[in-house]
Parts: C-alpha cells; sequence; structure tokens
C-alpha cells in the first residue's frame, strides 16, 4: 500500500485496505508534542479510535531523521523486534515505510486515558520505579545470546564516530550561546570538557550490552493506563549499547528534587535481576554513571537540529540542565577518562 504523506490522505478508504476492515468515517486530530514526528488521534465510524505516527512535514528534521534512521528503526521495532519483548509498548496494527525513508505511518493502539509525561515538569519517584521496570524489561529481554535477536538493526548502521564528533562540535557553540543565560556555569563548562572526549563517550562500551531505547524519558512515556503499567512511546532511536544508560536517561532528564541517584540505581539493578540481566553490580554502575552524559549530549544535538519551538527551548535546556547536574554528581566524566 501507498504510504500517506499528510493526515489528510489518511481517508476512510486507505485505513479500509490497511486494516483489513470496511471504515466508514474517520476523524483526524493531532494529540501529543512529538517534533521529530507527529502523532493523530483516529476516530472510526464515531466510535473506536487508533492513533496514527507518521513523519514531520519540517525539511530539516527529516534530514536528521533521515541520517540517523530513526523512520526506519522504529517500523523495525514494531515489524520484527516488539514480540521478543514483554515491555508494554502500544499494539501495532499497520506498519509501513516508504522506499526512500522520509515517510512512514503507524496505526497504534490508543493508550488513553493514559497521559504523556511532562518533560518540564520531571515525575515523581514512584512513577520513574515503574519505567524503570519496563526499561528492565527490554534490556533482559535483548540480553547475552539473546543479543542475536536484535540483529535487524544491522541494517541501520550508526553514524560514524568521526562525524558524529564533528556535528556535536559544530553543535556545542551554537548551544552554548543559545543557553549562555539559562544554564549554570558549571553546566556550559560540563559541555566545554566534553568536546575533547565526545568520540571517547561515543566509543564507550559496556561488558554486557543489550538493546537500549536511548530516548527515555517521561515524555515518551504514557502514565495512568488501567493495566497499571507504563506505556513506552517512540522507538526510533533503538540502539545496542549499555543499558544503564537508559536508567541514567531516565532518571537525569525526569527525577525532579533532590534525587537520590544511587537509590535510583539500586532499584533498577534489582528489576534487571528479575528479568534476566544481572551484570557485576560494578560494571553496571560505571555505565549508569557514564550513561549520565546521555541525556545532556542528546539535549545539545536535538536542540539545534530540530525546528525550532518556545516550548522546545524551554524542553531542551531542562533536558540538558537536569542530566548534567547528576553527571556532575555522579563524576561522569572523571569515569569516562579513566575507562579510555
Amino acid at each position: 500500500m501507498s504510504v500517506p504523506r499528510t493526515p489528510e490522505a489518511i481517508t476512510a478508504d486507505w485505513l479500509s485496505g490497511a486494516l483489513g476492515r470496511p471504515v466508514g468515517s474517520v476523524e483526524v486530530a493531532r494529540v501529543g508534542t512529538g517534533q521529530i514526528a507527529r502523532s493523530f488521534r483516529l476516530t472510526l465510524d464515531g466510535g473506536d479510535t487508533l492513533v496514527a505516527k507518521m513523519q514531520t512535514p519540517d525539511a530539516g528534521t527529516l534530514k536528521a531523521a533521515d541520517i540517523y534512521h530513526l523512520y526506519r528503526k522504529e517500523v523495525a521495532w514494531y515489524a520484527e523486534l516488539a514480540r521478543h519483548c514483554d515491555i508494554r509498548h502500544p499494539a501495532c496494527h499497520f506498519h509501513a515505510i516508504a522506499d526512500d525513508g522520509l515517510a512512514y505511518l503507524l496505526l497504534l493502539e490508543d493508550g488513553a486515558p493514559a497521559r504523556q509525561g511532562d518533560q518540564l515538569a520531571g515525575e515523581s519517584e514512584s512513577r520513574l520505579n515503574a519505567a524503570l521496570a519496563e526499561a528492565a524489561r527490554l534490556h533482559g529481554a535483548f540480553a547475552g545470546e539473546r543479543l542475536s535477536l536484535a540483529e535487524p538493526l544491522a541494517a541501520f548502521p550508526d553514524m560514524p564516530t568521526e562525524l558524529q564528533v564533528q556535528m556535536f562540535a559544530h553543535h556545542w557553540p551554537g548551544f552554548r550561546e543559545r543557553y549562555a543565560e539559562r544554564l549554570d556555569a558549571d553546566i556550559l563548562a560540563l559541555g566545554d570538557r566534553l568536546l575533547p572526549r565526545y568520540g571517547d563517550f561515543i566509543d564507550y562500551e559496556s561488558e554486557h550490552p543489550s538493546l537500549c531505547h536511548r530516548d527515555f524519558r517521561v515524555d515518551n512515556l504514557l502514565f495512568g493506563h488501567p493495566d497499571g503499567r507504563v506505556i513506552v512511546l517512540d522507538w526510533q532511536t533503538l540502539q545496542i549499547g549499555a543499558p544503564a544508560s537508559d536508567a541514567a536517561y531516565l532518571i537525569g532528564t525526569s527525577a525532579v528534587g533532590d534525587p537520590d541517584y544511587r537509590a535510583y540505581f539500586d532499584r533498577y539493578a534489582a528489576l534487571c535481576r528479575e528479568h534476566g540481566y544481572a551484570p557485576p553490580e560494578a560494571s553496571l554502575w560505571r555505565d549508569y554513571r557514564v550513561g549520565a552524559l546521555s541525556g545532556f549530549a542528546v539535549a545539545v544535538g536535538s536542540a539545534m537540529m530540530v525546528e525550532r519551538t518556545e516550548r522546545g527551548d524551554e524542553m531542551f535546556a531542562v533536558m540538558a540542565e537536569r542530566p548534567a547536574h547528576m553527571a556532575l554528581a555522579l563524576d561522569s566524566l572523571g569515569v569516562l577518562v579513566a575507562s579510555t
């Protein structure tokens, strides 16, 4: 089937073919705050609802999505990988991607009445721990010999380290200037010190890799579903790597107040053991500490690549600020240097 490139192209006739059943009418309404992709709630025949997820119309964001294989990775998750894992994700009723990789469509379970977390506000300890339980399910499902189940991702190789270093070096001065009055001096200094070590950060390898979500933050989670589970969204950034970086990314970007970073780690480690991922604690703790840099690094690149909005500016400032505090508290850069 052809892939609709606009929400207006998601017609009742098209849906009838995609779902394999008659659809008489459809109402389309925008939901969520995604910038890499857009989501729309579809009300079918005045009753049942689905969520359609599709590419952004912004040319710059589309280019970034193509460079990083974001849409292809998300389709691969629903088409080939999700069945191996009991993490709570939306059921997928249809998936397709255009040959050029710049248009795709997912028809997903509507998670309502569950609601998206708020990146700006952060989340409670209980909700973050519930989210860590889902991360542990993902990491356990692809640990050890089961890592071979993630083989479909081999079709979407990561960008070479040298190019990623060049991109961070390109983005950092503009980010630093944009947020010079918004972020504390020690956070800006962290970026200055990370810059010459960015290649080491990209090349850091866990001794016990598994499949990682790599954008595991509350904007990509739905809370409050009747089944009691946290629903995990946005599978565009999948990568083999250090699983504890997902946990650090979540806590760094989303914990508020005065977080006890070690307590969150201990909870995550215990959950991982329950789900079949049990590396030595010292190794897991090292991965977690280095992983605290992830939220900061992602904020820098994302802020400078996607379409700029007022909410986006503040979200990326917070997204850099919180994990930077975590990285400073855990001496993440020092651990990285000692590991190289």
